[in-house]
Parts: C-alpha cells; structure tokens; sequence
C-alpha cells in the first residue's frame, strides 16, 4: 500500500509541476500579445495626432 501511495504522490507532483509549466507558458504569451496590441494601440493614437511618439512624450 505504501507503495502506490508513494507513486501516486510522485505522480501528483509531475502533473502539478507540467500544469504550472504550460500555465505560465500560455500567460507569458498572453502578456506578450497584450503588451504588443497596446504598444500599436498607442501607436496608431499619436499617428492620428500627428505627434512623434518618445519616451519624453
């Protein structure tokens, strides 16, 4: 008994470890496209204004 306890526990640790593995991967990517869609956002903003983006602005 102490046997499969041990397994299922070893077990249980993998697919914890290969769930936070794919989780932090999916938000990762979904900051990245955030951070791109408002990077072109405020870009396309001070396009129409006619003003130069910086970082001073």
């Amino acid at each position: 008994m102490m046997i499969c306890e041990r397994l299922l526990k070893q077990q249980e640790v993998r697919l914890r470890y290969e769930y936070e593995t794919v989780l932090n991967q999916r938000l990762e990517e979904q900051h990245e496209q955030y951070v791109q869609f408002a990077r072109e956002q405020i870009e396309r903003q001070h396009q129409d204004d006619g003003v130069e983006l910086s970082y001073l602005s």
